[in-house]
């Protein structure tokens, strides 16, 4: 065994239930494509669970985009791919047209996702997912 599955073991065992009563119902609709008109089109909604933190701060993505989040999610349980139509690809089990509702009806862009990656997987262990809004850049 070694200590990738240590630490999936960890999360899905340990961490994932201890928390259980701190997670939010998120709603999570997945980019699959495009509808045949231009728009963009979604899988049917999923509600999944995560860890809400509504901490309204400022912050640089990688690329150096200044955003103000609304909310950063943080994911606990394995976030399953989705399968895009024919000839589209997702950039993960998270892809950044995807759309996340929390409770309240709030949502906006993902300006930031990912977390520390599981070579087994290429996926994050833990998935961190930041809604946002542009102040400054692209």
């Amino acid at each position: 065994m070694g200590y990738e599955d240590i630490f999936r073991s960890a999360i899905a065992g340990i961490l994932s239930p201890q928390f259980e009563s701190m997670k939010l119902n998120v709603t999570h609709q997945a980019w699959i494509g495009d509808d045949g008109e231009g728009a963009d089109a979604f899988a049917a909604p999923v509600v999944r669970r995560a860890l809400v933190d509504r901490t309204v701060k400022q912050l640089h993505t990688a690329n150096g985009t200044l955003v103000t989040t609304l909310a950063t999610m943080t994911w606990l349980d394995p976030i399953p791919a989705t399968t895009p139509n024919a000839g589209k690809t997702r950039a993960g089990a998270i892809d950044p047209r995807d759309i996340f509702t929390l409770p309240d009806g709030a949502t906006a862009p993902i300006v930031q996702a990912g977390g520390f990656a599981d070579s087994a997987t290429a996926e994050p262990f833990v998935n961190d997912t930041i809604l946002g809004t542009v102040v400054h850049g692209s």
